[in-house]
């Protein structure tokens, strides 16, 4: 399993934390595999415009086939994509989201 954290920068120029928009969750390693996008908890509590969710869709269409190394390489202000493991994988309430506990 491969995982990367989508951060959104909204104050490009300055000093504050990233928005953690959600995890980008590769369940194949194939370089051609999709992922599926899993919206952060945090994120959801804060009704973030669903145009933020659509810009992060766009980002994985373009950079298919390989999104998992594109999307680490894309240049770009206001968005940054981390590799994280699925302990560091924040959960959302309710059960919407599988167990990424990892297997073994």
């Amino acid at each position: 399993m491969r995982i990367l954290q989508a951060r959104f920068h909204f104050h490009a120029d300055s000093q504050h934390a990233p928005i953690v928009v959600g995890h980008l969750v590769w369940e194949s390693d194939e370089p051609a595999a999709a992922p599926v996008v899993r919206p952060a908890a945090a994120f959801l509590r804060a009704n973030w415009p669903a145009t933020t969710l659509a810009k992060l869709d766009y980002f994985i269409q373009i950079t298919q086939p390989d999104s998992f190394s594109e999307l680490r390489a894309l240049g770009t202000r206001l968005w940054s994509f981390v590799e994280v493991t699925p302990r560091e994988v924040e959960l959302v309430p309710g059960g919407s989201r599988p167990d990424m506990t990892p297997a073994g």
